[in-house]
């Protein structure tokens, strides 16, 4: 297999896997969704108050999201500017910006959650 073959068929690979990660995210919401909803066609059934059932949405990790980007743009800046050039390391600069946006995010959401908690009190 010649390096044009390998390059076509790593092309074909990774796009199918990103598609089927895409797919898969959906699904499983999908599921998730059908869950709930039969566990209040349940309820209803059974008579129960519907205001026990609490579908409490997951609040984003922005810390740990923040930090995965960051580190990983800073890992990706230094390995293409080792292996190719600076201009090619520039790319890692995105993933380093979104990295600080999330742990930006995440402070002045903690921060604002603060105020608003001491002004309830």
């Amino acid at each position: 297999m010649d390096e044009a073959q390998l390059g076509i068929l790593t092309g074909m690979v990774a796009t199918i896997a990103f598609f089927f990660t895409i797919g898969y995210y959906f699904y499983m919401g999908y599921k998730k969704k059908s869950l709930q909803s039969q566990q209040i066609l349940a309820a209803i059934e059974n008579g129960a108050d519907l205001s026990s059932i609490n579908f409490k949405e997951e609040q984003p990790n922005y810390l740990r999201r923040g930090l995965l980007l960051l580190f990983f743009g800073i890992a990706l800046f230094i390995a293409l500017w080792v292996q190719i050039d600076i201009q090619a390391g520039i790319w890692g600069l995105l993933f380093i910006g979104l990295g600080t946006a999330y742990l930006l995010v995440e402070k002045y959401e903690n921060k604002n959650n603060d105020d608003e908690a001491k002004e309830v009190n």
